[in-house]
């Protein structure tokens, strides 16, 4: 089998040159003859996919890299070129608070994984690659009723800023524009805020709660 062409000086990688090895002249094929078999739901969303990448063409067919994952490995046969999440990406089959991917540095996994995701996000989004984010501060204070802590001079904001603990909400709070949230205690109900109110941040505040 011929070897295909470098796309770049870097491109020893062979994950990389196998990403890149597909016929393309099939993979159209594949697309004219399955395309309308899809239902309106799975149409709509390989029409967002595709939007969101770059308005257009079936994505492998234009020679670039479409890293296709699944949950199990079942499922990873049914996807060309499939591989587990786990397996592409190095995740913990038993991940907790302190896990980490187990890809290395300067790794062809890592190239191909990171590198090559990341360059392509930076250069579609040269300001912002990972979106808007704002960061909201609540009000750290004493309770006025509690005489002996109110004058407590230790207890300043800027040390009520620091405390972190289960079920007290952090001081600052980072939200990505357009990330769905979720009211967990009942704060004002009516108001409607209550345990399991959902909102959008706008970034301007919170609209569609329900």
């Amino acid at each position: 089998m011929p070897r295909p062409p470098k796309t770049s000086s870097h491109d020893e990688n062979v994950l990389v040159l196998d990403e890149r090895s597909y016929e393309r002249s099939a993979l159209l094929e594949t697309l004219r003859r399955d395309l309308p078999k899809m239902t309106c739901e799975q149409r709509k969303i390989y029409e967002e996919i595709l939007s969101a990448v770059n308005k257009g063409d079936a994505i492998r067919s234009r020679g670039d890299i479409v890293l296709n994952v699944a949950s199990s490995g079942i499922a990873s046969l049914l996807l060309p070129g499939g591989r587990t999440a786990h397996s592409r990406f190095g995740i913990p089959l038993n991940p907790d608070e302190f896990s980490s991917c187990t890809m290395k540095h300067g790794s062809d996994q890592a190239n191909l994984a990171l590198d090559k995701s990341l360059s392509d996000i930076v250069r579609k989004h040269d300001t912002q690659p990972f979106g808007e984010e704002k960061t909201y501060n609540n009000a750290d204070s004493i309770d006025p009723s509690d005489t002996s802590a109110v004058n407590n001079e230790a207890l300043s904001a800027d040390f009520l800023n620091t405390i972190k603990v289960p079920g007290l909400p952090n001081h600052s709070l980072r939200l990505k524009v357009g990330c769905p949230v979720m009211v967990l205690r009942n704060i004002a109900p009516s108001d409607g805020l209550m345990n399991g109110t959902t909102a959008d941040h706008s970034g301007n505040g919170f609209y569609g709660s329900s």
